[in-house]
Formats: structure tokens, sequence, C-alpha cells
């Protein structure tokens, strides 16, 4: 048997909780019972959250492919850009300068009527020879070569080189190097063979090699190249949108499995507010979501360091504020996708291709047909104006930031897209002008180069 105080005691210091709902029992008041109830609020927020991290847990896969496969796209933009862009010098192999290994057989002559110069004249045949040159000894060059000339396309193609061997009225040994003009590499192939017949007469055996190597070929830059910059444009809007619609494509996949499996109806049974539980939900989403966006920073680092960082890191930050902010946008939209699908996989592919279509197939053309000079200015408004009620769609509007943003950038880190001996060269070359892309980084070394 408890008196009134031992009841009143257990009342002040017992609670439970019911549905989610902390139940205390507070004090008599007038011989009834007071109870005093809150939600816990806090702990509800917290439960939602720690599910969401148990999910990714199991899921463990989803949360790999979320992060993986949008770096990996981001690789492949910025490789391509790289490639497309980058070819600010062309660089070609070394060339041999041998007969037989740049034009094969041949046909050629020589040419020597001295008996005391018959020594030399078997060394040039040997170097013809072994050459694959099918040499003929011939009384006049001239002659041989206008007959020769008979059939003008076996002129072109078969006859490269001869050598005539002879002294003048002085007694001076003069040595002619016949060559055919319509073979690029014929002249010098020529003054070689005869160089080497000449060594090999001289100290009786040698050999002299020849080797074309090029100086590396500047192009005239990155920003008036009409070409280059259709193609960063078309590649930013095509990759960004399917990298960054994919890991919003997959914020669909958990509302669609709670919704059909009864898990939501559940907690919201349970006393969790439908405002907590898609707050929750958008909180894990979006961390989820900008660690991916950190991770795509990487690609910047690997293929274009100079025009993301250092002095240019500001396009990095504004890179990550446009990723961010897609986040914000985006996420919601998939909330409201996941309404219409009962099965995963189907919401998933739906929102993927929805972002190909807006991103990638309405953004690249839209900006393709923006960039051309060959349309009227009417069809040009429209576009602008079209442009404008697309940009409700955030994919449409990412990729024709990402195509802004990566013109400008690269145009304005031209300078530091040239290695230091390439960029002098080119400004101490006498074709560079104004008008030339790279004239803005030489502007100190010309003023230098002045005085």
């Amino acid at each position: 048997v408890a008196d009134i105080s031992d009841v009143k005691y257990k009342a002040q210091s017992d609670h439970e909780e019911r549905n989610g709902v902390d139940v205390e029992l507070g004090d008599i008041r007038g011989g009834a019972l007071v109870l005093t109830s809150y939600r816990k609020l806090g702990n509800q927020f917290v439960a939602q959250l720690i599910k969401r991290f148990h999910y990714s847990k199991r899921h463990w896969s989803v949360l790999i492919a979320q992060l993986a496969i949008p770096l990996l796209l981001m690789c492949l933009c910025m490789y391509s850009i790289k490639s497309s862009i980058s070819q600010y010098r062309t660089e070609y192999d070394p060339l041999k300068m041998d007969i037989s290994s740049v034009y094969g057989k041949t046909d050629g002559f020589y040419y020597s009527e001295r008996p005391n110069l018959s020594g030399l004249a078997d060394s040039l045949k040997n170097v013809l020879d072994s050459n694959k040159v099918s040499a003929q000894k011939v009384s006049e060059p001239t002659h041989f070569v206008l007959n020769y000339g008979k059939d003008i396309t076996k002129y072109y193609k078969k006859i490269v080189v001869g050598g005539a061997i002879d002294r003048d009225p002085t007694g001076a040994l003069n040595l002619t190097a016949w060559y055919n003009d319509q073979m690029f590499h014929s002249m010098p192939m020529a003054l070689l063979v005869m160089h080497t017949a000449l060594l090999q007469n001289t100290v009786n055996g040698g050999s002299i090699s020849l080797t074309n190597a090029p100086l590396p070929e500047l192009q005239s830059g990155y920003s008036i190249d009409i070409g280059g910059k259709l193609t960063v444009i078309i590649t930013a809007t095509v990759f960004a949108p399917l990298a960054l619609g994919f890991l919003s494509a997959s914020f669909t996949l958990v509302p669609i499995h709670e919704r059909a499996t009864k898990a939501k109806l559940l907690q919201l049974m349970s006393g969790i507010p439908a405002v907590m539980y898609w707050t929750a939900m958008f909180l894990w989403d979006y961390l989820v979501h900008c660690i991916a966006c950190i991770f795509m920073i990487i690609p910047y680092a690997i293929f274009a360091h100079y025009a993301f960082f250092g002095k240019h890191s500001i396009s990095t930050g504004t890179s990550l504020l446009l990723m961010f902010l897609y986040g914000w946008s985006s996420i919601p939209f998939s909330y409201l996708a996941s309404f219409v699908f009962s099965k995963g996989n189907a919401g998933f592919a739906s929102v993927v291709g929805f972002c190909a279509a807006a991103g990638v197939g309405a953004g690249s053309t839209f900006k393709a047909m923006l960039s051309t000079s060959n349309i009227s200015e009417k069809v040009r408004n429209d576009l602008k104006i079209a442009t404008w009620f697309l940009r409700i769609f955030p994919t449409f509007s990412l990729g024709t930031g990402f195509s802004n943003l990566f013109v400008i950038t690269y145009g304005n880190s031209i300078c530091e897209s040239l290695p230091p001996e390439d960029l002098n060269m080119t400004c101490k070359s006498p074709l560079m002008t104004s008008e030339s892309a790279f004239f803005k980084c030489c502007k100190g070394k010309l003023v230098e180069c002045e005085f």
C-alpha cells in the first residue's frame, strides 16, 4: 500500500517515451496527475541521418558509384579539352634521310668519263646500290633526264637522285648532285649520297647519316581559334550535365525505395514530421553531392593545373560554387521525380535521360548555333529567348555555366599554357603582331627587345 507522497515522488522521477513522444509525469495538482510531454525533434533528426548512414554502409557500391562515375566523366571532359586546345605547337618525328626507307626502290644515274676518277665513280655507284637505287652510267646526264621525263608519271615517282663526277678546266674536282625537285627530301639526299661517296673514296670506308628533325611549329593560339573555342563549349556542355546528372539521378533511389516498401509511411506514422523527413534526406544527399564535387576538382589539377590553380584559382572556386548551386537546385527536382515512379531503376534512368536531353541535347545545340555566324539575327534572338526559358532546368543552366566558365578560364590562362622556351621563341619571332593570341603574353618581352 502506497500513500500519496510515494505516488507523487514516483510521478516526479519517472518518464516514458510513446511513439516518439517523450512523456514525463509531472506534479499532482488538485488531486489529479498532470502529464507533460514534448517531442525530441533533435533525436528524431539525428536518427534520420543515422538511418541514411547505415543505408549507405549497406549499399556501399551505390555510394562509390556516386563518387567515381562523375569523377571519371569529368576526367574524360578535361582530357578531351586538353587534347583539342593545347595544340599550340606541332611536333614532327625525326626522319632519317635514307632513300630506300623514304621512297623505296628508285632509279638513278651517275656520270664519269675520266679514267682517273673511276675509283670515285665506283664509290658513288656502291652508295647508290646500298640505297636501293638502280644506278645507270650515262654519257650525258641532261639527255638522260629529258628522255626519262617523257613518261611524266614514272619521272615523278621513280627517279630521285643522280651524280656527275668531272674536272673543270683548271683541273679542280667538280661534283654535281642531281635531284628531282618534285620530291621534298631529294636535295639533301642527293648531297648525302655524293658526300658519302667522297668519304668512302678518301678513307676507304665510312658512312654519313642524315636526320631531318624540324623545330616545333607554333600555332596561332587558342583565343582566336574558333574551332578550338567551339570544341571547349561543346565538350563542357556535354560532359558536365552527364557527370552531375548521374549524381542527381542517384538521389531518386532512396525516396522511391522507402515509398515502395512503406518504410516512409511507417516513419511518418511513428511521429516523424514530413518536413524533418525531407530535410534530413536533403542534408545527407547534399553532403554526398558536395563531396563528389570536391572529388571532381582532381581532374583540374591533372589536366589543366595552369588554368585552375595559382593566379587563376578563382576559376576553381567558381566551378565549385556552380556545382554546389546545381546540387541545391537539382536534388529537390530529383525528389519530385521520385513521386512519379515506383521502381528505382526506372526513376534513375528517366532522370538521367532528362538531364541528357535538356543539358546535353538542348544545351550543346543552342551553344553551337549561337557560336556560328551564319544565322540570322531573328533566329539568334529567338534562341536567346528560348535559353532563358530552359534555364528553369538546373541541368541546362549547369551546361551553359560550365561552357562559359571554361571558355573564359582557358582564354585567360593562355600565357601559362605555353612553355617558357616556346613563349620566348614566339615573342622573338618577326611574325609576332598584335593580332596574335600570344601578343598579350609578350608585351614585357617586346618592350625589352625594343630597348
